[in-house]
């Protein structure tokens, strides 16, 4: 799916296990309680995303814009976000 425009895309809830996100313009788009352990995002466009609840296990976010995006619960387990941009991004989460 790399370098695809899927800005405003609702993904919520799907299972998007080792998809290839790189450099998609996913701005605005919807990842609400959705599964993607091992997905790569590198260098995509996340601004004002939505990854509530989101299984990120493993994902890749080198490199991505998650400018303003909320990442409130999500499991970031072995993420890389190696020179990703996380200003004003909502990393709140979950105290076991």
């Amino acid at each position: 799916m790399g370098k695809q425009d899927l800005s405003l895309v609702d993904f919520s809830y799907a299972c998007l296990r080792n998809v290839f996100f790189s450099r998609a313009n996913l701005q605005c788009a919807k990842f609400r309680d959705v599964d993607a352990e091992g997905s790569i995002f590198h260098n995509a466009t996340l601004r004002e995303c939505e990854f509530t609840g989101a299984n990120l296990r493993g994902a890749l976010l080198a490199g991505a814009n998650l400018q303003s995006a909320n990442l409130q619960d999500a499991c970031l387990i072995d993420c890389s976000f190696c020179g990703a941009d996380l200003r004003s991004a909502h990393l709140q989460v979950q105290h076991t």
